[in-house]
């Protein structure tokens, strides 16, 4: 199991690698670059720490409801990252 979890972590590790080596084809990114996961994987204990440290680039998770909580932590216990692609929905239609 864990040769199976050593391919998967070069897979990944290298996949960002080829797509931010792409899009440096396309134009600027910036310097220094930081990467933000969303969704319910991205609530995995330590992912981000370890994508980070796989690709060498500061890695967050990205939380759209972490402003609309009326208190650190509070709101409705909802866990934001699972809600990035409805709420982008959402501003679309605004």
């Amino acid at each position: 199991m864990q040769s199976v979890l050593d391919s998967l972590r070069v897979e990944l590790a290298e996949e960002l690698r080829r797509s931010f080596a792409f899009y440096r084809t396309l134009g600027q990114l910036p310097d220094p670059m930081r990467i933000w996961i969303s969704g319910g994987t991205a609530r995995l204990p330590g992912l981000a720490a370890r994508i980070g440290e796989l690709i060498g680039t500061p890695t967050l998770l990205f939380d759209p409801l972490e402003k609309a909580r009326p208190v650190p932590g509070g709101g409705n216990g909802a866990p934001g990252p699972q809600y990035a692609q409805a709420f982008g929905l959402a501003l679309r239609t605004a």
